[in-house]
């Protein structure tokens, strides 16, 4: 049994809000084997216009559970909060396009000199939320240019203000193609490292330095951590934390092992080397570990090699004996869970076709717009679910509804003004 619990804001406490158990539809979430938890999202449902709209004043940025028998299966924060209202839609959001509330100013002088003014932070909006940390880069301006800028971008975006997303009609309005209701997009707490920067200098092994970067982020802590004694560094700029981590640990080690890090149940970080053994077998469209045990679609995580026995069989190149040459071994890192029992399971590879297991499920075409960098029609979203990111292959379904999942591509323009989700690993369908 599946159920979803909203709790306090982290920077705020640790007390239990609310238990979303019949109020909740669509539920859907994914994990990777490089972040961990990542996106989801669900529709808040059989609640009248008054209470969705106290929940959209009050949610963004509340820490969220999946709770499976009892065990932590996914958490992460209220990341992006989208009211329909008389097919008008209005938005919520922790996406650092629309939310900064510690600002930088990088500009270039008339001598063509670098200059910086220095980070200015509104501690009100940091103490609710936690820090966003975001820098501007602009040329050609002065010192008071610069410290105009940073002052008007506080003051615009240190609060995560309902905006109204798209257009609205006046005078004679098209009839509604959308409806009302609340939808909610969460984020895993890996999301959270990237709020903050820092500047790296020297090398040093890859699991200190991951370490020293996850001990120095906000809501994450250090949990298992394993040792990896390869050599890494990075460039003396400001960079995002949770950039530099995945930078880390697409490295691997020095034998050429795939490693996998994310954070998991309990805000905790957990660094280690990718299984290099067949973990699961997917058979007749279930999913079984190695004990012959069906897997429960809520629980597993991803970062490991499956034997898929519908594959075609053949030979590994002549002079290898790695399991990744094996023609019916794939290695999964990314998993998707459909509530209440689909899950899927995603490959690497940019145009990898996996066949989909079981009946196909409906997915909703034009839920939700503005996630990415392919939009679909302009407009709020309508009841249903989301696409999800398609650029890394495709998903099998497993031991329930499945094919792809997803809508047609949208038909509207990309929009870069319009916020995308809180990675850029992936585009959305429209």
């Amino acid at each position: 049994m599946t159920s979803l619990l909203l709790y306090d804001r982290p920077a705020e406490g640790t007390a239990a809000r609310h238990n979303l158990n019949g109020m909740f539809s669509n539920w859907r979430r994914t994990k990777r084997a490089i972040g961990g938890y990542h996106l989801g999202s669900f529709e808040v449902v059989g609640l009248g216009m008054p209470q969705l709209t106290d929940f959209y004043n009050t949610w963004i940025g509340m820490k969220i559970v999946e709770n499976t028998f009892g065990i932590t299966s996914y958490e992460g924060i209220v990341w992006q909060l989208d009211l329909v209202k008389n097919g008008v839609n209005y938005r919520r959001t922790l996406n650092p396009n629309y939310w900064q509330n510690n600002i930088q100013v990088i500009y270039t002088d008339g001598d063509g000199v670098k200059q910086t003014i220095a980070w200015s932070e509104n501690t009100d909006s940091s103490d609710i939320f936690g820090e966003m940390k975001y820098e501007y880069v602009i040329g050609g301006a002065t010192s008071a240019g610069a410290t105009a800028l940073q002052a008007q971008a506080l003051t615009d975006y240190a609060w995560p203000k309902s905006r109204t997303v798209g257009s609205v009609s006046v005078g004679n309005p098209s009839p509604l193609t959308s409806a009302d209701g609340l939808y909610v997009t969460t984020a895993g707490f890996w999301t959270t490292i990237n709020w903050l920067t820092r500047t790296v200098t020297g090398v040093g092994t890859a699991n200190v330095l991951i370490t020293n970067l996850v001990t120095e982020s906000e809501f994450v802590t250090v949990g298992r951590m394993e040792t990896n004694a390869l050599s890494v560094g990075g460039e003396t700029i400001e960079q995002k934390k949770g950039d530099l981590i995945e930078a880390v640990i697409k490295q691997g080690d020095a034998s050429g092992n795939i490693w996998k890090g994310g954070v998991y149940a309990g805000q905790k970080f957990v660094y280690e080397l990718a299984p290099t053994t067949i973990d699961y077998v997917l058979r007749n469209g279930a999913l079984y570990d190695k004990a012959g045990v069906k897997v429960d679609p809520a629980l597993i995580n991803p970062g490991f090699y499956v034997r898929d026995t519908n594959a075609p069989m053949g030979m590994q190149p002549p002079g290898t004996s790695n399991i990744f040459d094996d023609p019916q071994v794939s290695y999964c890192d990314e998993v998707e869970f459909l509530w209440p029992d689909t899950l899927r399971l995603k490959f690497p590879g940019e145009s990898m076709t996996v066949v989909a297991l079981g009946t196909p499920e409906k997915a909703d075409p034009t839920y939700p717009t503005g996630y990415g960098d392919n939009y679909g029609p302009a407009g709020p979203p309508v009841k249903g679910g989301p696409g999800m990111p398609t650029d890394r292959g495709d998903w099998a379904g497993v031991d329930g509804t499945g094919d792809d999942g997803f809508g047609p591509a949208g038909s509207g323009k990309n929009d870069p003004a319009l916020p995308g989700p809180p990675t850029d690993r992936g585009d959305w369908a429209g």
